[in-house]
């Protein structure tokens, strides 16, 4: 068990996630995004920023590529709904693309202070991941 380990969380309100399938995905979110989506692996998400036609930010997004040809974006909290209806709303009727609001199905927390490694290592998260790593772990059995 963790002793006095000193660091807090926030959870926020209104997570936004959305899952993007289908086999134009990355060439949809190319032309939507700032950023080179080809840049995309599967244990390193990449960060990039949605633009209206006119350059305009929308939001700022985080892409997960969660395999089985679909990618995962983590939008700015209480952005979920708004990027959603514009990403369908960008869709030509020739792209195999799909877009799912999953945003009920997430709780968004940050941790916050000096235990946060402490912490995360006791829940069986490595404490030394590299810049934008990502891992799944499944904390279902955590006491």
């Amino acid at each position: 068990m963790i002793d006095q380990v000193q660091f807090t969380y926030f959870q926020h309100e209104e997570p936004g996630y959305l899952r993007i399938s289908g086999p134009d995905r990355l060439a949809f979110l190319q032309r939507q995004t700032t950023n080179d989506i080809g840049l995309l692996s599967i244990d390193h998400p990449l960060i990039t920023v949605l633009t209206s036609p006119t350059g305009r930010i929308l939001d700022v997004l985080w892409i997960i590529d969660e395999g089985d040809e679909t990618y995962g974006l983590l939008t700015l909290p209480g952005q979920g709904d708004k990027t959603a209806e514009f990403l369908t709303s960008r869709i030509f009727f020739m792209d195999k693309v799909s877009i799912e609001n999953s945003s009920d199905d997430l709780l968004q927390i940050d941790l916050l202070g000096d235990g946060t490694s402490d912490l995360l290592q006791e829940l069986g998260v490595p404490h030394d991941l590299g810049e934008n790593h990502l891992i799944s772990v499944n904390l279902a059995e955590v006491p």
